[in-house]
């Protein structure tokens, strides 16, 4: 765990293939068989295929449609609208 927390942190994750999603597994140069297709994670350091990049797309940021600024802006407007027509009626 800490040779993945010091790969996240000093390489951006690249060593582990964290980051990588072209190549899940990274390299590994341990005695260790690794099979990407086993099970959610081959061992205690690499993810899957599957997992990976589930986690690489959460790792993505949303970036909203034009339309969610518009219609954010326009609800804004009608409780501004709302608010000030109280105000003036009170």
């Amino acid at each position: 765990a800490a040779a993945v927390r010091t790969d996240a942190l000093t390489n951006g994750g690249n060593v582990y293939g964290i980051t990588n999603a072209t190549t899940p597994c990274g390299s590994f140069t341990g005695s260790i068989g690794i099979s990407c297709s086993v099970s959610q994670f081959s061992d205690a350091l690499h993810p899957s295929a599957i997992s990976h990049q589930m986690m690489a797309a959460a790792a993505l940021a949303a970036v909203p449609e034009p339309q969610t600024y518009g219609l954010m802006a326009l609800g804004l407007g009608v409780i501004g609208a709302v608010a000030r027509r109280r105000r003036v009626a009170a």
